[in-house]
C-alpha cells in the first residue's frame, strides 16, 4: 500500500504601503534600431508591469492581431475591460 500526500501551508503575504510601489509601465510604442535600420512599431496588446523596490511583476499578451475579449470562448467567466 503507497500512501501519496500533499501538504499546503499559507501565510498572508507581508504588509505593504504605497511608498513600496516604485513604478507602472504600460509600452505603448516599441523602436528597434539594428544594422538595418530602425523599425517602429505600436503596441496593441495588453500589457502591465509592476515595479517594488526589490521585485517586477508583468503580465503581456503576444502576438500580431490585437487581442479581443471574444477570444476567451474557454473561460466562460472571465472578464475584461479591454
Amino acid at each position: 500500500m503507497v500512501a501519496v500526500g500533499s501538504f499546503l501551508t499559507f501565510r498572508p503575504a507581508a504588509t505593504t504601503d504605497a511608498s513600496d510601489l516604485k513604478g507602472v509601465w504600460k509600452v505603448v510604442h516599441v523602436t528597434i534600431t539594428n544594422d538595418e535600420g530602425t523599425q517602429e512599431n505600436e503596441v496593441t496588446q495588453p500589457n502591465l508591469t509592476i515595479f517594488t523596490a526589490t521585485h517586477y511583476a508583468s503580465v503581456n499578451v503576444f502576438g500580431q492581431e490585437p487581442w479581443v475579449s471574444s477570444q476567451l470562448t474557454h473561460y466562460p467567466h472571465a472578464t475584461s475591460s479591454v
